[in-house]
């Protein structure tokens, strides 16, 4: 758990820093300390943290300033922060009047506030109830979305170690860990790109993940992959969306792309292995491990496509097209959309041509292999987000 303090004067510092310690005893807690209004807003753009604790009096540049109220700073800053937008706050002040006159502001930013009285120990009572009821909120590092039980099953033969299965308000979670990061695979309720962009809404918002990403199958297009590639969705858009008039469809095309750093991230990864034969070793004894994976866009729909028509109207759509799948749109705009600006990215390994010749012989594969990629990206992208590259 990573924890911004914003506080100036060492006394207060080190008793707020050993509260913190102490309510969350069970987890490993990093501290970092921010004392001028200058430097948490350096620290507030340039990383993520878990929880910040902000005194309301701070000096503005330098440490051995006078402290004035950056109150509506704070909000600010943290609002227009990307990083730290969705992050839990707590703000601390020993004055009475600004107490009073900010609980407002503050409530309305979804900010808690805690009045802070030296030498005395109700304060330190009202931050551990409030740290308390943070405690008690259930957080993950990542969370990846699966349609399908199979998808989620591939993640057995990754090296992510699996824990026990969580109904959370009716999110189907299995609890993972990989290294020391903490998260969950979710099933979707049902397949398709409405279920997906909601589920996604409801883990982003319940549990804050630093990454959210989507794993599992899909259908590739003929000259751009074939059965056996892995496929991370570069642009991803809804292919459905448009007005017929005339047996005519026109298409309005509203795409959403990756981040530049988690492209640039996913590439370099893949630059080093482009077969992934690291990834694909042990899962099949067929050539199909010997595709390469490949960073493409990909087209999202409501309905399987079994079809070689259809498909090739919704290739027309955008020539480099890699794959189709009925998900992937809904997490990246769920995502996108978030106010706690995640990373975002999902894999997808192709098991047919979205033809006549669909079956589940490379299901199994194909749901282990793009599992594989993703329990490989999850740190990397997070260790590049935590050093801001």
């Amino acid at each position: 758990m990573k924890v911004l303090i914003i506080e100036d004067r060492d006394p207060k510092f080190q008793a707020v820093s050993e509260q913190v310690v102490e309510c969350f005893a069970d987890i490993a807690v990093v501290i970092e300390r921010a004392e001028t209004l200058q430097e948490a807003t350096k620290r507030l753009y340039e990383a993520r943290f878990d929880l910040i604790i902000a005194d309301l009096m701070l000096p503005i540049r330098e440490k051995t300033g006078d402290p004035i109220d950056i109150s509506d700073d704070v909000v600010g800053v943290i609002e227009s922060s990307d990083k730290n937008r969705g992050s839990n706050v707590v703000a601390l002040t020993g004055f009475d009047d600004l107490y009073d006159e900010k609980r407002e502001l503050f409530n309305d930013a979804g900010i808690l506030i805690v009045k802070y009285g030296e030498g005395k120990e109700e304060w330190r009572r009202s931050l551990a109830a409030v740290l308390g009821r943070l405690k008690e909120q259930e957080s993950f590092d990542f969370v990846v979305l699966c349609a399908l039980e199979k998808e989620r099953g591939g993640f057995r033969q990754t090296s992510a170690a699996l824990g026990a299965m969580k109904n959370v308000r009716g999110i189907d979670c299995q609890v993972a860990h990989i290294g020391g990061l903490r998260g969950a695979i979710v099933r979707l309720p049902r397949m398709g790109l409405v279920e997906a962009s909601i589920s996604t809404t409801r883990v982003l918002e319940r549990f804050k993940p630093r990454v959210v990403a989507m794993s599992g199958i899909c259908a590739g297009v003929v000259g751009n992959s074939k059965i056996g590639t892995v496929v991370v969705a570069d642009i991803c858009w809804e292919y459905q969306v448009g007005k017929w008039a005339n047996d005519d469809f026109k298409m309005e095309h509203y795409d959403l792309p990756l981040d530049e750093n988690v492209r640039t991230t996913i590439n370099q990864f893949i630059e080093q292995d482009p077969k992934g034969r690291k990834i694909k070793e042990g899962l099949i004894d067929d050539a199909v491990i010997f595709e390469d994976m490949a960073v493409g866009p990909m087209a999202t729909g409501s309905a399987v496509i079994a079809d070689e028509a259809k498909l090739s109207a919704i290739h027309g759509q955008h020539r480099k097209m890699v794959a189709l799948d009925m998900e992937m749109y809904g997490v990246y705009r769920a995502a996108f959309a978030s106010a706690h600006s995640p990373i975002y990215f999902g894999a997808k390994t192709v098991v047919d041509l979205a033809d006549g010749n669909k079956n589940d012989k490379f299901h199994d594969f194909g749901c282990a292999a793009s599992a594989r990629l993703v329990v490989e990206l999850i740190p990397l992208l997070i260790a590049g987000q935590s050093t801001g590259e």
